[in-house]
Formats: structure tokens, C-alpha cells, sequence
């Protein structure tokens, strides 16, 4: 009776240790995740452990990690940009200049009388002649700021699109302006004063009849002027994103001075290299901000035109070209960067992870064969993990030179 029960006891006791040995070997699977296996013979299989596979996880994890970060930099990475100057006069195309605008108010009110004061926008060329000045004609217009939050009403506008070339000591020199004309009534100039026509005291007169010289004067005495022009720029860290923003100023009308601003453009032509392997060419473009602004006073005076008119002129705003531009490249790091970025990350972390592995291994290796000959050993007495099945069949080193007495 006793027997049948150490039986029955022992059957009891087999289903435990058949799910513990189970749950060894299931362990046991992950050690196939081992990247970095210690190989003592040629002919054996790789000793890999636990140790080695969490160092063979953390090695592919750093490599992912490493990868889907440099992708991220390679796609939002900053520009790489290289500006050079270059003389204004190697610049053979025009300039456009888009957004030139302006108006006067009066009390703060707009103010658009031409018995009084008129705004004339013009475009002046440059030749072996002289300058010739071209009347862009204007037109009311409006329009909203880029970010769409100031809508610019109740403007006037050139007709004809004003545009740069040059500089003052360039034969294709040319520039716009707009000019601010006080209205005057005239007849035989030759035969004035600068005194008399600002008095009245002349009678009759050709073209649009002005009001009285009080009148006039007591209105620029409340009057201002607005300019408004619009720069474009590419933004410093992106790689097509743009700003346009409008720049305005304002000015009072002087009693005796005539006002003269100058706006100095700055152009940046920006040349756009390929990003990836089989991108299309990219045209260059232009871009275009105030680079500097200067402004003069002079003495008030009537002033005859190239056709015998004679003008009163109270303001000039002139917009010009800077004496240099910027020539500049973008471009971003080719993608081979980023395969060899890669490449370079791999073999640190292989040396890194695969070194630290491979010595663990080894280590763990050694320790299972302390004592044993490894050269009277194959690989059928290791298992496909490299571990040793069996080595009770094998003498010790230390007692191979004994000999039996």
C-alpha cells in the first residue's frame, strides 16, 4: 500500500515539473534573438543567452530610434544657405515692386482734392539725354494685409506697374517715385516770383482751377501723408516658406521745405538646389525688402517739367535699388548624408552592443566548460543554443595525466 502511494505521489508531482521545464524552454526560445553569439570552434553553434539577447533588443531599438530621428531632422531640417554679394550692375532684370500705394488725410479723413494737392506716381529712366519721367497713372484701390487682419481702403494706386533696374551711375539706371504736387494758378511764369504765386497775387490761369492760396494752406496745415509698400522674403530657417508684410510711413506736409525720402531695395535672388536624388530643376526667384532709407530736405520752388509746365512740389518718395543684391543658394543635406548618418550609427552600436555581447557570452561560455577539453568536444554534445547537454562522460584536465596505480 505504501508503494502504490509513493506512486501515485510521484504521478501527482510530474505534471509540475513538466510545466516547469516548459517554462524554461519557452525562456530558453528568446535566446535565439541573440545577435551577438560567441563562436569557440568553428564547427560548434553560437553560444547565446538572455544576457545577450536584451543587449541584441536594445541594439536594434537604438538603431530604430537612431533612424526614425534623423529622418525627422532630414525632413525639418533648417536650410543650408550661402549668401554672396554681388554688384547691382551684374542684376540684368527688372525689378518688380508690388504694394506702392499712398494717400493724405486731412483731420484724420481722407483727403483726394486735386484743386488742392494731387498724387502722381511715376516712372523715371535713365539716359545719355537725361532722366525721363512716365506717368503711371492712378487708380483707387485697396487691399488686406498678409496675415488678412488691416484691410488698406480708400488708396490710390499706379495703373502701371513701377520697376527697378541699376544704379544712378548706370546707364540702364531706372527708378519710380511718387510725387506730391501742391495746386497752383499760373500764366506767365518768366515773369513771377516764387513769392507771387504762393500770395495769389497772379490772375487768370490754364488747366484745373486751384483754390486760394489760403485755403490750400490751411488744409496741408492738418494734412499727412501715408506711403505703403509691400516686401517679400524667404524666412530665414525654413525652406519655401515666405513672409510679405506691409511697410508704411507717414509724413506731415512742411510749410516751406519740400520732403524727399529715399527707400533703398534690397533684393535677394535665391537659387534653389535639389533636395532629393531625382528632383526637378528649381527656377530662381526674387525677393525683395527695405534695405535702408534716407531723407533730405529742400528749399520750395516752382520747377518747370521737359514740356514747360511748371509744378509746386511739396514730396518726393523715390524707390530704388540698393547698390548691391544678395545672391543666395538653399539648399538642404543630400540624402546620401543621411544613408551614411546610418551607416555610421550601425557600426557604433554594433561595436558598442555586439562587443559588450560577445564578451558576456564568451564569459558564460568558459564558465560551463571550466575544467573540460573543449578539443575532444563536438557540437552534438552542445544544444542549438550553444549550451552543453552533457559532460559527464568527460574527464576532468586535471586528472588526464594521472595514472591509474
Amino acid at each position: 500500500m505504501g508503494g502504490n502511494n509513493n506512486k501515485r505521489a510521484r504521478l501527482q508531482d510530474a505534471p509540475t515539473k513538466i510545466s516547469r521545464t516548459d517554462d524554461k524552454m519557452s525562456w530558453r526560445q528568446l535566446t535565439y534573438l541573440d545577435l551577438f553569439p560567441y563562436n569557440p570552434h568553428y564547427a560548434f553553434n553560437g553560444f547565446r543567452s538572455l544576457t545577450g539577447t536584451a543587449l541584441s533588443i536594445l541594439f536594434l531599438f537604438a538603431v530604430f530610434l537612431r533612424v526614425v530621428t534623423t529622418i525627422n531632422d532630414f525632413v525639418h531640417s533648417e536650410p543650408i544657405i550661402v549668401n554672396k554679394q554681388e554688384p547691382i550692375a551684374s542684376l540684368d532684370r527688372q525689378i518688380d515692386i508690388k504694394g506702392v500705394s499712398g494717400k493724405i488725410l486731412v483731420d484724420n479723413v481722407v483727403f483726394n482734392d486735386p484743386t488742392v494737392v494731387k498724387i502722381y506716381f511715376e516712372q523715371a529712366s535713365l539716359s545719355r539725354t537725361g532722366i525721363t519721367y512716365t506717368d503711371l497713372l492712378s487708380q483707387s484701390c485697396s487691399f488686406d494685409d498678409p496675415n488678412g487682419i488691416i484691410r488698406y481702403s480708400d488708396l490710390l494706386c499706379p495703373i502701371n506697374q513701377p520697376h527697378l533696374l541699376g544704379d544712378f551711375a548706370l546707364t540702364n539706371f531706372q527708378f519710380a517715385r511718387i510725387r506730391v504736387e501742391q495746386c497752383v494758378n499760373t500764366t506767365v511764369f518768366s515773369s513771377i516770383t516764387f513769392e507771387e504765386e504762393v500770395t495769389g497775387s497772379t490772375t487768370g490761369g490754364v488747366g484745373v482751377p486751384c483754390q486760394d492760396p489760403d485755403t490750400i494752406q490751411s488744409i496741408l496745415t492738418r494734412a499727412v501723408i501715408q506711403v505703403f509698400m509691400r516686401e517679400t522674403a524667404l524666412a530665414p530657417n525654413s525652406w519655401r516658406a515666405t513672409y510679405s508684410y506691409i511697410y508704411w510711413i507717414q509724413r506731415p506736409f512742411l510749410d516751406s521745405s519740400v520732403l524727399t525720402h529715399q527707400f533703398r531695395y534690397n533684393v535677394e535672388h535665391v537659387h534653389f538646389e535639389s533636395r532629393f536624388v531625382f528632383d526637378k530643376f528649381r527656377k530662381r526667384e526674387r525677393y525683395y525688402t527695405i534695405a535702408s532709407e534716407d531723407e533730405s530736405l529742400g528749399d520750395m520752388a516752382l520747377v518747370s517739367d521737359q514740356s514747360g509746365v511748371w509744378h509746386l512740389n511739396r514730396m518726393f518718395f523715390i524707390f530704388r535699388l540698393d547698390r548691391r543684391y544678395v545672391q543666395q543658394i538653399r539648399d538642404h543635406l543630400p540624402i546620401y548624408d543621411l544613408f551614411e548618418s546610418w551607416a555610421a550609427s550601425f557600426v557604433f552600436f554594433t561595436g558598442v552592443f555586439g562587443t559588450a555581447g560577445w564578451l558576456i557570452n564568451r564569459y558564460l561560455f568558459m564558465e560551463q566548460t571550466k575544467g573540460l577539453d573543449i578539443r575532444k568536444m563536438d557540437r552534438d554534445q552542445f544544444d542549438k543554443f550553444g549550451r552543453l547537454v552533457d559532460k559527464s562522460f568527460q574527464m576532468p584536465r586535471e586528472l588526464q595525466d594521472m595514472q591509474a596505480e
